[in-house]
């Protein structure tokens, strides 16, 4: 079954990562990230090239072991990643794109595959100045409090 969309719903599998891709795509100064999984190559692209036309890029995540790969590709074209530990609280379960403090996608999806294509997951975009300014206030906390990635 193919939900209905509404203008600001994310749904997957039907259409997560081309909205996901348009968020990423349309920075022109800054995103913000914070994510679970980072194994889709297709979001990996974007938020590389967001970073090569120039657009300050953040990643904070807890660090598994898992994206060692996908870190290395981001840090190698400037992408700032900074990650905790598994241990660690808090443990960075949130799935959230911030792009130039204007414009969030809040939701369920992972950057993976799975999330993204054949999973049942709903998300929303974004641009409610209440929701941006304590989605930018937390997320660039977490940011700060993290550790470098290397």
């Amino acid at each position: 079954m193919t939900p209905q969309d509404g203008r600001d719903l994310v749904w997957s599998p039907t259409d997560a990562q081309p909205k996901l891709l348009t968020v990423i795509n349309g920075a022109r100064s800054s995103l913000l990230v914070e994510n679970e999984e980072m194994g889709d190559s297709t979001v990996i692209a974007a938020l590389v090239g967001a970073a090569q036309r120039g657009v300050k890029v953040d990643v904070v995540m807890t660090d598994s072991g898992q994206y060692a790969r996908e870190f290395t590709t981001l840090s190698r074209v400037g992408v700032q990643v900074r990650t905790y530990s598994e241990s660690a609280t808090p443990y960075i379960h949130a799935k959230v794109i911030l792009a130039d403090a204007g414009t969030a996608f809040i939701g369920s999806q992972n950057f993976s595959s799975s999330s993204l294509k054949r999973n049942r997951e709903l998300g929303l975009i974004t641009s409610t100045p209440s929701v941006i300014s304590g989605l930018q206030s937390t997320l660039s906390a977490d940011f700060a409090q993290a550790a470098p990635w290397s």
